[in-house]
Parts: structure tokens; C-alpha cells; sequence
């Protein structure tokens, strides 16, 4: 297992034995998210700076170094990543409105595939209502849809769990008064 603190990022085994430390976050950021695809054994890390929308998606290699980065630092928040099964895409969000408010508020964020071989990326989000935001975006376990949570922008609406095809297409609402999906 992959785990963040503060600007250091660890490896465990399941069974709590072998801990050691596997990278640290580039000089003046924070470890916020990992993905670990084991097709590739490649990493996706977002690093944050001293404010939540400061925020960077890396990639890194089995030895814990950045080879690339993938997202970099965008006006607004950006969140993610995560990996498609064969590790060929990843998903992200990212507040297209690019606000930056220091309590984390978001006001149009969308979902965003990024082919990590052509550099191609494509808006999942382009048919969501406007006022909403898109979050938590994963691939089912086929690669052929999106499981995510909606919400309205102002900050105290309920969330609710939708799925999408690849192609940001047949938006279909799966639970009401729901959040952080997972495929299983």
C-alpha cells in the first residue's frame, strides 16, 4: 500500500511489516491524492501547495520519482488522478470557472480524461447542469463508463451518484443523497 503525510509518501505491506519511505513531494508541496496502477506500475500523485487549488498531478515510476507531469498547477482546483484499468488514461476534475476560494469551494468543475500516450484530453462534463460540480470520477471495472458524484455549487446540497460513458454521454443518475462511488 501507497500512503501520503505531509510532503512524504510511504509504502506498507498489507499486513502493517515493511515500512518504508517511497518519495517526497517536490520542495513547497503536500501530498494530496495517489492512484497506483498495477498493469503499469506507474503512480499518479496531486500534490497541493499552502492552498487547496494549488495543485499538481504527477506521474511517477516504481521507484518513487516523477517522470512527468501530467496536470500542471491551473487557475482553480484540480483534483485526481486516477487511473483507467490498462493505466493507458487517467481521470481528473478541474473548476473550469477557476475560482480559487481558500475554503475549497468550486463552482464549475468537470471531468476530464487525459490519454497519457497522445497527451489528448477530453471533457466528460461538457452536458452537465450548469451550476454543478462533477467530483470523484472512477472507471468501471469494464473502462467502458464513469461512476461520479454531482452536486449543486452552493456548498450545502446533497450530493448524488451518476454514471457516464467515456464519451461524456447518457448522464444516468444512480443514487440520490450519495457520494465518494467506487466500482467494485
Amino acid at each position: 500500500l501507497l500512503y501520503m503525510h505531509f510532503d512524504r509518501l510511504y509504502m506498507i505491506n498489507t499486513d502493517g511489516t515493511g515500512l518504508t519511505e517511497f518519495a517526497e513531494a517536490p520542495a513547497g508541496e503536500m501530498f494530496a491524492e495517489v492512484c497506483w496502477n498495477g498493469a503499469t506500475d506507474k503512480i499518479g500523485v496531486r500534490t497541493v501547495g499552502s492552498y487547496a487549488y494549488e495543485s499538481k498531478i504527477y506521474l511517477m515510476n516504481s521507484f518513487g520519482q516523477i517522470t512527468e507531469t501530467i496536470v500542471e498547477d491551473l487557475p482553480g482546483t484540480t483534483e485526481g488522478p486516477v487511473f483507467s484499468v490498462n493505466g493507458r488514461k487517467i481521470l481528473y476534475t478541474h473548476d473550469v470557472e477557476e475560482f480559487e476560494s481558500p475554503d475549497g469551494r468550486q463552482l464549475d468543475t468537470h471531468i476530464f480524461m487525459k490519454d497519457l500516450q497522445t497527451g489528448e484530453i477530453t471533457d466528460l462534463s461538457e452536458n452537465k447542469p450548469v451550476g454543478s460540480n462533477d467530483l470523484e470520477p472512477r472507471f468501471s471495472s469494464t473502462g467502458a463508463h464513469v461512476i461520479f458524484t454531482n452536486v449543486e455549487n452552493d456548498g450545502n446540497s446533497p450530493k448524488s451518484i451518476f454514471y457516464m460513458t467515456l464519451d461524456g454521454d447518457n448522464r444516468t443518475l444512480l443514487f440520490e443523497d450519495a457520494e465518494m462511488p467506487e466500482w467494485q
